[in-house]
């Protein structure tokens, strides 16, 4: 079985952020066990039929062509906000002294995007593969997946002169 994240079925009447699994149909009708498990050669196989047909994305079997484009399903919207205040006090004509507070994603908000902004971490083994693999329970829940990034802040002084 191909668990691609981006092998996938676009049912657009299905229901959102839901996927399912699919098993195989022979030339009489009969369920057969997915290929892979050992039990069952790819050329028995003739259907393709969705564990739960109500899915909005449905994993590509062999031989099946994936409809599903890129960015089809939407991820939670970027809500960072960064934060700082300085003030410089004057020492002399050529130093000063500048102390500052610095807030990062000061209201908090959960940033599930890897790679961006704050660089997010995995949770345990789930990570990216099962957060876009439609047959894993994780898919499309990026709290299962990915630690968020959380409200940093520090304070700084520094001297100049």
């Amino acid at each position: 079985m191909d668990t691609a994240g981006g092998r996938t079925i676009l049912n657009p009447a299905g229901v959102a952020g839901t996927g399912s699994a699919v098993y195989g149909l022979d030339r009489s009708g009969n369920r057969i066990n997915i290929p892979g498990s050992g039990t069952t050669l790819l050329n028995t196989v003739v259907a393709w039929v969705p564990v739960n047909p109500n899915a909005r994305y449905i994993e590509a079997g062999y031989g099946a062509i994936a409809t599903a484009g890129r960015n089809t399903e939407p991820t939670r919207p970027i809500g960072n906000l960064d934060f700082t205040l300085i003030k410089r006090f004057h020492i002399g004509e050529k130093a000063h002294t500048e102390l500052s507070g610095e807030a990062y994603n000061l209201f908090n908000h959960p940033q599930f995007i890897p790679g961006s902004l704050d660089d997010v971490g995995r949770i345990s083994t789930a990570g990216s593969t099962s957060y876009t693999s439609v047959i894993n329970v994780n898919f499309n829940n990026p709290e299962k997946a990915f630690s968020s990034s959380s409200r940093v802040m520090q304070v700084v002084a520094k001297f100049l002169w």
